[in-house]
């Protein structure tokens, strides 16, 4: 991501890639002293939430990788259970 601002009428659009991504033009979510500091703490949150998600992609993960060990000595015990004669 390569975010940046330019103003706009009495807002502001946020480029990615220089490219037009958001238009505030008659709402500004993050209301500052200035409408620079405005689009900057737009950005700011974005970035801030980009980063959360990539957290929680890696917390995803790494639940999937408990399931998947647990899952691995459940069915280890399964085996060995029924390789002594006992039954499910």
């Amino acid at each position: 991501m390569n975010l940046t601002y330019r103003l706009e009428g009495i807002g502001y659009v946020i480029m990615n890639h220089g490219v037009d991504w958001f238009i505030q033009d008659t709402y500004v979510p993050f209301p500052r002293e200035t409408i620079e500091e405005s689009a900057q703490a737009h950005i700011d949150d974005i970035i801030a939430k980009a980063q959360e998600a990539v957290q929680e992609a890696i917390t995803i993960e790494q639940l999937q990788q408990q399931i998947l060990s647990q899952q691995e000595q459940i069915d280890a015990l399964v085996l060995a259970q029924l390789m002594q004669g006992g039954s499910l």
